[in-house]
């Protein structure tokens, strides 16, 4: 229909926006296939919170691979495909009866960059280091990479001056950064994955 037309010609712009160095443009390509990929995952696998699971890592997947998929001619297509991949992962593992897919290095799960490393552990992580943080700095961190609010909202909510809230936000990235080293290229990802859980 000329509507679905029009929407798939939104998010491939977001797609590319976000190819292209744009990391706010990954929240619309994630809103629009997540709940495409999900029913799809859950046709083979019945329960829900693994399904939640091998979804978010093939989202893990594509943050990693944003390079090699500027190449790729059809993302749809490849997103699939990553989802059938971890999927026959998943069930070769629960044959195997091994670890939880959450205990599984990356590189089963498709990541190249940091082989040795779990969603759950990278999750894990980020937990600390938010942990580490001065509790103001925590606060107006969260409130404004987990809830998407704004330097002004901040600053109404919690009466301090913009200037303040934007200290503490930079503060707190590279306490962040620092506190997760190497790993801190995937603090967007974490930050965005991990935001529902945390919050809740």
């Amino acid at each position: 229909s000329p509507m679905d037309a029009i929407s798939v010609n939104i998010v491939q712009e977001h797609i590319t926006r976000w190819l292209y160095g744009d990391d706010t443009a990954y929240r619309h390509v994630f809103d629009y296939y997540y709940p495409k990929l999900l029913p799809a995952c859950f046709k083979s696998i019945r329960q829900r919170e693994d399904c939640e699971e091998i979804v978010l890592n093939v989202f893990m997947n594509i943050w990693q691979r944003k390079e090699q998929l500027r190449k790729v001619e059809n993302f749809e297509n490849y997103l699939f495909r990553s989802l059938t991949n971890q999927i026959f992962d998943f069930q070769r593992r629960r044959i195997m009866k091994t670890e939880d897919i959450e205990l599984q290095p990356l590189s089963n799960l498709g990541s190249t960059r940091h082989p040795e490393l779990s969603f759950k552990e990278l999750q894990s992580l980020y937990l600390e280091a938010l942990n580490r943080l001065p509790e103001k700095q925590r606060i107006v961190f969260l409130m404004s990479r987990e809830q998407g609010l704004s330097q002004k909202q901040i600053a109404e909510q919690n009466g301090i001056p913009i200037n303040t809230v934007n200290n503490h936000i930079k503060s707190a990235m590279k306490s962040m950064r620092k506190e997760l080293g190497e790993y801190s290229e995937a603090l967007p990802l974490i930050v965005f994955l991990g935001a529902s859980s945390l919050l809740q």
